[in-house]
């Protein structure tokens, strides 16, 4: 667990809310394991500005899931001792990029929902 996994806000970890995102999408297209092998990367969309953001380590590496580490300070409201990231702008959304387009978590669960095979009934003639 790094740093910032173990940083308590308020009685609150910052990373409890992509905990609660990746149990509340589990299974599904939503989540980076799932959907990693269809082209989906990890980033964050930041909704007041437009700008998309891919997950990456503190040390610049595109992660394969969603960190907090490697995102610019802009994105959050509360910068603490050591400039240490406290709180997420509520603007900012964890989802994916696939091609140049940024998905919500719902919106990749939804298209991958969508390419899964539903099976086919052959009709034989008599």
């Amino acid at each position: 667990m790094s740093v910032l996994e173990a940083r308590q806000v308020g009685g609150v970890c910052l990373h409890n809310r992509l905990r609660e995102e990746n149990k509340a999408f589990g299974g599904s297209g939503g989540v980076s394991p799932v959907n990693r092998k269809h082209g989906f990367l990890p980033a964050f969309l930041d909704t007041d500005t437009g700008v998309v953001y891919p997950s990456r380590y503190a040390d610049g590496r595109p992660a394969p899931v969603h960190l907090y580490e490697g995102l610019p300070s802009a994105l959050f409201a509360d910068l603490g001792a050591g400039d240490q990231p406290n709180v997420l702008k509520s603007s900012a959304v964890s989802g994916f990029v696939r091609g140049h387009r940024f998905y919500t978590r719902d919106e990749a669960a939804q298209v991958l929902a969508l390419s899964e095979p539903i099976g086919c009934i052959s009709a034989s003639s008599p």
